[in-house]
């Protein structure tokens, strides 16, 4: 046999080997799928992970007769009601509970309203309504309002703790709401007593705690009296409908009503589908005027910004000047498609690198939200806030790298390799000026020391270097100069454990749980170093958040202030990077043996521009 037919044999057999190798894997299997999940696109998931979840009750009420009513936001269940009465001629007594889920930020939360009517003595009415938010790991101080009727039988709000159907949707009826008196003959939202069938010209809407016409609301009643189906419309359009189900299926939805939280501060505020779509184009114009500045800005004080710096930049003005371009272009198409071009431009965008992008793009978890359709509706208002918030970020980057870094040019010097050669070299941050420190706190809670309060002028050091986290969360805007100055250069922020608040600000948005105690820190971090006057930046952590914050804070020293970078240089090739000032450690390798060539070690001062040269004979 010749040489090359034998050849041509074996790579037969080769072929055939490789055939049997792929039909068994893949018919191996009846059942072969390709497993995918939203991180594969670089989105973070906090918001779904519902191991975190408060668990689900099961509501329930102790009256004698019940219904049970899933609530949904267009075809979105987002919460239960089990409502129940003693008598069913009357009304009279009445009890209710709801359940809501939803997320403020990435954080889960579960808020339970529960209600109750019934006679007091001289047979007047009483109303009280209690609400009580829960996350993972700690609940909102449990809050009541309790109205009573006066002496011509109307409503009155005798204590207002803000506990009814606006302290969970910050929304309001879009009808007209009325006064009117609280008797016997009044229908009820959820249930219309047969004594009082069609006398009633207004419902009483409990969970809100209004009166509204009848010919304003669309409500139909089964024979028993109670709610068959009913919407209760909100400011902007948006309806909240009623359904009744039965009791097996309102268990059911029990445990899986979590499985889309939606933050109800979104389409709360959402107006007509237009009215979106012109506020997100104008967030988009400014959007694209911020990146073309900033790019500028950076051309022309630092422009030998890092790649990734600038790629950032371009990627967001691209994204924003594009989709602007696109939705104009198809400003006379219908909602729907112009819903579906702006989901398909966050998608495309999100396949770039993640370290091209802005950190809170990358990462944030609204990004989850535009692979379900059936909240597309709040994609415009959605978009708006992610792009605010990542130029927020970028231009806050490029604030601190003016402020704090300093033009280092590296080159090499290897005399026995040739020009433009290729080797890898490590920069890392040994010593610096600027100290960052984390103090395990004995106790896990906020400590009463720290400040909640900052005098308008600071005159004499601060009685404490701590500022409490829930008071930074919802005022951001302080003077860390003056601070900082005022403290010889000490600043900072305890995120103890403390009672559970709801944090809404334009950059942090989340319950006082870890995740949103570790973005607020990371704020903390960035804003501390922009200002000059701060040079030692404290953290007081519990013991329960220290090993997630101390990887948060590494990467923040790695990613935003470069304490370490790996570089490929080419001999007698400079190359230049901006770096924080401080005492750094050079180590040059082979890329191809990984053999150390070179180790050294050189000072970056403030302001001042470095060149370092490693020479290797």
């Amino acid at each position: 046999m010749s040489k090359q037919s034998t050849i041509v044999i074996l790579c037969l057999f080769g072929l055939l080997a490789i055939g049997s190798s792929i039909g068994i894997l893949f018919f191996g299997k009846k059942n072969f799928q390709i497993e995918t999940n939203f991180s594969q696109v670089n989105t973070a998931n906090a918001a779904q992970d519902f191991r975190d979840f408060p668990l689900p009750e099961n509501p329930s009420v102790s009256s004698k007769y019940n219904a049970w009513y899933v609530i949904n936001l267009g075809n979105i269940p987002i919460g239960l009601l089990v409502a129940g009465t003693e008598n069913l001629k009357t009304g009279i007594s009445t009890q209710y509970t709801m359940q809501f889920v939803s997320r403020i930020g990435s954080s889960p939360l579960l808020s339970i309203l529960k209600g109750e009517m019934d006679l007091e003595q001289e047979e007047q009415l009483k109303f009280q309504q209690t609400l009580l938010s829960r996350t993972a790991n700690g609940s909102f101080k449990e809050i009541q309002n309790i109205w009573r009727q006066d002496k011509n039988s109307n409503l009155e709000l005798d204590k207002d703790m803000g506990a009814n159907l606006q302290g969970i949707i910050p929304a309001t009826l879009s009808k007209n709401k009325i006064n009117a008196a609280l008797n016997s003959s009044t229908r009820l939202f959820y249930f219309e007593a047969k004594d009082t069938k069609n006398k009633s010209t207004k419902t009483f809407v409990p969970f809100s705690g209004n009166f509204i016409n009848n010919s304003d609301i669309d409500v139909k009643y089964d024979d028993d009296g109670f709610l068959n189906t009913g919407k209760l419309i909100l400011e902007g359009g948006n309806e909240l409908q009623f359904v009744r189900i039965e009791q097996d299926r309102f268990s059911s939805l029990t445990k899986s009503i979590a499985e889309t939280l939606i933050d109800f501060g979104w389409f709360a505020s959402l107006n007509s589908m237009k009215n979106e779509f012109d506020y997100l184009r104008k967030s988009l114009e400014t959007c694209t005027l911020q990146a073309t500045s900033l790019n500028n800005k950076m051309i022309r004080y630092m422009p030998q910004s890092s790649y990734l710096a600038y790629r950032r930049i371009v990627n967001m003005s691209h994204f924003c000047s594009s989709l602007n371009r696109h939705l104009s272009t198809k400003d006379a198409d219908s909602s729907a498609s112009k819903l579906v071009i702006l989901s398909n431009s966050v998608k495309n965008l999100l396949k770039e690198n993640p370290q091209e992008l802005p950190y809170y793009f990358a990462y944030s978890p609204d990004m989850t939200l535009f692979y379900n359709d059936t909240i597309s509706f709040l994609w415009p208002r959605i978009t708006s806030l992610l792009v605010k918030t990542t130029m927020s970020e970028l231009e806050n980057n490029f604030e601190l790298d003016k402020s704090r870094k300093s033009l280092v040019g590296i080159q090499l010097n290897i005399s026995n390799m040739q020009s433009r050669a290729v080797v890898r070299a490590q920069i890392k941050l040994i010593e610096s000026p600027l100290n960052f420190n984390i103090e395990t706190a004995q106790l896990s809670n906020m400590s009463a020391s720290s400040l909640s309060d900052i005098p308008m002028n600071i005159e004499k050091p601060l009685t404490s270097i701590f500022l409490d986290g829930q008071f930074f969360a919802k005022k951001m805007d302080i003077s860390f100069d003056e601070i900082c100055k005022a403290n010889n250069g000490k600043i900072g922020l305890d995120i103890g454990d403390a009672p559970q608040v709801a944090i809404n600000s334009e950059s942090i948005r989340g319950v006082w749980d870890m995740q949103t105690r570790i973005e607020l820190a990371r704020q903390f971090a960035i804003k501390s170093t922009i200002a000059k006057n701060c040079s030692d930046i404290s953290f007081r952590v519990p013991v329960s958040l220290q090993k997630a914050f101390s990887k948060e804070l590494e990467q923040f020293k790695s990613e935003v202030l470069g304490s370490e970078n790996e570089l490929l240089l080419s001999n007698n090739i400079q190359k230049k990077l901006w770096i924080v000032p401080g005492k750094y450690r050079l180590v040059v390798t082979s890329l191809v043996t990984g053999a150390v060539l070179s180790a050294q070690e050189f000072s970056v001062a403030s302001g001042v521009n470095t060149n370092v040269t490693a020479k290797i004979n």
